[in-house]
């Protein structure tokens, strides 16, 4: 049987079931269509940019022209998961919505979450804010799940606000966004999920 070409990268995508998080590597897919994982699963496959196919990428930054050194992106993974006070921006109250689903699986890990979303709402009684100027404290971490233009807007409010740590999900980053993280002092993860990488609070 002919399979789709489809591309797979480091971190293919986040299987979500429930409340929890899986990651399938290349070892796990191969070259595995969506139809055919989801039936030898039976889970519910949110893809994220690694598995869509070239001619269907965004103009989110590609192993191709934004150059990561692996074991500094780690260092910088690991700093930003052990920050426990995150706001997510693009937080939704459609629980079906993956900014609702971050949302809530960090707090179910134990990391104090503020939700940014200009509708406001609530998730699960929560408050959503609606800037990251609202907050009732700093976030260590701003963890944008938003369209890339978007996310252009927010690393601006970041710099002017003094927050240094974005955390980019897939396909909400942008080559303009990352480069003015750098250019402002503004450390950045981008091409992973932080559902996957979060740690565990006691």
């Amino acid at each position: 049987m002919s399979r789709p070409a489809w591309v797979v990268a480091d971190i293919t995508c986040a299987v979500v079931k429930g409340m929890r998080s899986y990651c399938l590597t290349d070892m796990d897919m191969g070259l595995m269509g969506a139809d055919e994982l989801g039936a030898a699963t039976g889970l519910y496959f949110t893809w994220i940019t690694s598995c869509i196919p070239n001619t269907q990428r965004g103009p989110w930054p590609r192993r191709s022209n934004v150059h990561q050194d692996e074991e500094k992106v780690e260092n910088l993974i690991r700093e930003f998961i052990n920050q426990r006070v995150w706001a997510v921006v693009g937080a939704s109250t459609d629980p079906s919505k993956y900014g609702n689903m971050i949302f809530r699986n960090l707090r179910s890990a134990g990391y104090t979450v503020y939700g940014v979303n200009p509708r406001g709402g609530q998730i699960e009684g929560q408050e959503l804010y609606r800037g990251l100027a609202d907050l009732p404290e700093r976030p260590a971490v701003v963890d944008t799940v938003v369209p890339p233009h978007v996310t252009e807007q927010v690393v601006q409010q970041c710099a002017e606000l003094g927050l240094t740590r974005v955390w980019m999900q897939p396909g909400s980053e942008s080559p303009t966004a990352v480069e003015f993280c750098h250019e402002h002092d503004i450390q950045v993860v981008f091409g992973a999920c932080a559902m996957i990488r979060r740690r565990t609070w006691n």
